[in-house]
């Protein structure tokens, strides 16, 4: 989902056929999930907005939902959409590596499907040293003979020492 590398990583096309249509399952699989959580609430909301208030012959007043299925499928053309999205986002040209991935993907318009995931993917941290680096310091910190620090004393000397470059 970087889009300074997109298929550069893959060496031979059989390989990079046979990871887009893995991406393309991957993709359909969850968005499907979050297209059909959508479908669902917006329908709730649109029976609850258009449940008719009707008076029978008796002066009862009953609440009726309007005719046809509560639930929709997701669109046959989604697949076909995600594809198609890939396959436009593949064929486009391969940023400089000046270029930050998440301003790209904030500030595109296209590739709604895409632009979900790459957020989300990119938003990851992919390595571990960092949090390495704060036990390292905790560990300074925390020693048999300073068992008996408090928990604020000791939450407040690791914020001092991890942000003292600040």
């Amino acid at each position: 989902m970087d889009p300074r590398f997109k298929l550069a990583w893959i060496p031979c096309e059989e390989l990079q056929k046979e990871k887009i249509s893995k991406i393309v399952d991957l993709i359909i699989a969850e968005s499907t999930k979050d297209y059909k959580e959508k479908v669902q609430k917006e329908e709730i909301q649109e029976i609850e907005i258009s449940m008719s208030i009707n008076q029978d012959k008796d002066g009862i007043i009953t609440k009726r939902p309007p005719p046809g299925p509560l639930m929709a499928s997701p669109s046959t053309n989604h697949t076909t959409v995600v594809k198609t999205e890939l396959e436009t986002y593949l064929e486009e040209g391969v940023l400089p590596f000046d270029i930050n991935p998440l301003k790209y993907w904030r500030d595109i318009q296209s590739f709604k499907i895409l632009r979900h995931f790459a957020k989300s993917i990119l938003g990851c941290c992919a390595l571990s040293a960092p949090s390495e680096r704060v036990f390292s310091k905790a560990g300074n910190f925390y020693t048999p003979e300073r068992a008996k620090l408090s928990p604020e004393i000791f939450r407040a000397l690791m914020m001092i020492k991890c942000n003292s470059d600040m």
